[in-house]
C-alpha cells in the first residue's frame, strides 16, 4: 500500500539530492599539440619574420678559378590576428538556485573547447576565418597509401621521416600525430606480411622510430581520397618546433550583466586572438588517406 512509485503513498517523502561536488564534465578533445609548438605572446602590430627563401651556393675552384656569384633570397612570414570565441548567456535565477558555480563551470567549459579548437587549426585549419594549419600548408611532405586511399602501413610511417629527412629538416621536437582510429589500426596490423608474430607497428609504448606518437581526435578522420569519401585520416610527422602559433591576446573571459538586464540574463564571452604559421613547410610530412575499419 505504501510504495516509492505513487505520489500519494510515498514518493512524495523521497528527496533527490543534486551531487554538484560530483558534477560530469563534457568529454572533449583535450589540446595536446599547443604545448609542442613555438608560441610568441605579447604581439600588438601585424607580424613579419624574415626568411632566408633561397641561400648561397658554394663549389670547387681551381687555385686562379674564378669564383661565380650567389645571391639568397630573403622572403618574410606573415601572421595576422583571427578570433576563435565562444559566447553564452545564463539566467539571473539560475546562478542564483544552482548547486555548482555555474559561471566558473561555464568558464572551464569555454576555455577547453577554444584550447581544443586552436590544436584543430594547428594541425589542419584553413576553414573560413582560421589560421592555416599543417595539413593545408603547401610544401610540406607528403606520403600516399591509394588512389582511394589505404590501409596504414610501416613503410608509409618510415616514408614520412624520410621526407622530413631528404629536406635536412630532421631536427627539433619531432613527433608524429595521428588520431585514435590510426593508433588502433597500428596497434593491430604488423610491420611485415610475414616474420615474427605480434611484431605490430606500434607497441604498447607510444614511440615510433624512436619518436613520440601523439593522438588526438583534432587531428582529421573525415578526409576524402578518391571513392573514399569522408573516411580518410591524416597521420603527420615533423618537428613541431616550427609551428608558430603568434597570440595577441590571453584568453579573455567577459561576464557582462548589463546588457540584457531587462531579461535577467547573464552573457559569459570569451576570445583569443592568434594565428599559426610554419617555418619551414620542409619539416613535416603527411599522410592523409588512411582508411580505418
Amino acid at each position: 500500500d505504501f510504495v516509492t512509485t505513487s505520489p500519494a503513498n510515498g514518493s512524495n517523502l523521497i528527496q533527490t539530492d543534486v551531487l554538484g561536488g560530483s558534477f560530469i564534465d563534457a568529454l572533449f578533445s583535450r589540446s595536446i599539440i599547443l604545448d609542442q609548438v613555438t608560441t610568441l605572446t605579447g604581439n600588438t602590430g601585424d607580424i613579419a619574420i624574415p626568411k632566408m627563401a633561397t641561400t648561397t651556393s658554394a663549389a670547387w675552384y681551381t687555385e686562379t678559378g674564378q669564383i661565380n656569384d650567389s645571391t639568397p633570397t630573403i622572403s618574410q612570414i606573415g601572421l595576422s590576428p583571427k578570433s576563435i570565441a565562444a559566447f553564452t548567456e545564463v539566467s539571473r535565477r539560475m546562478i542564483q538556485q544552482a548547486s555548482n558555480d555555474v559561471e566558473a563551470l561555464l568558464r572551464r567549459d569555454m576555455a577547453n573547447q577554444i584550447a581544443s579548437a586552436i590544436d584543430a587549426a594547428i594541425l589542419e585549419g584553413g576553414g573560413s576565418n582560421e589560421p592555416t594549419g599543417v595539413i593545408q600548408t603547401g610544401g610540406i611532405g607528403s606520403v600516399a597509401l591509394g588512389t582511394n586511399g589505404g590501409a596504414i602501413t610501416y613503410e608509409s610511417l618510415v616514408d614520412l621521416v624520410k621526407e622530413v629527412s631528404v629536406d635536412n629538416a630532421l631536427d627539433g621536437n619531432l613527433a608524429y600525430v595521428t588520431n585514435p582510429k590510426v593508433m588502433a589500426a597500428m596497434r593491430q596490423t604488423p610491420r611485415q606480411t610475414g616474420g615474427v608474430e605480434g611484431s605490430f607497428i606500434l607497441g604498447e609504448q607510444n614511440s615510433l622510430h624512436g619518436y613520440p606518437v601523439f593522438s588526438t581526435n583534432n587531428c582529421p578522420s573525415d578526409l576524402t581520397k578518391g571513392t573514399a569519401s569522408g573516411v580518410c585520416s591524416a597521420v603527420v610527422f615533423g618537428n613541431w618546433q616550427d609551428v608558430i602559433v603568434a597570440f595577441w591576446s590571453n584568453l579573455e573571459i567577459l561576464v557582462d550583466p548589463y546588457t540584457k538586464a531587462n531579461q535577467q540574463l547573464i552573457s559569459l564571452r570569451a576570445v583569443q586572438d592568434l594565428d599559426v604559421a610554419i617555418r619551414h613547410p620542409e619539416s613535416f610530412a603527411a599522410i592523409v588517406d588512411v582508411t580505418t575499419a
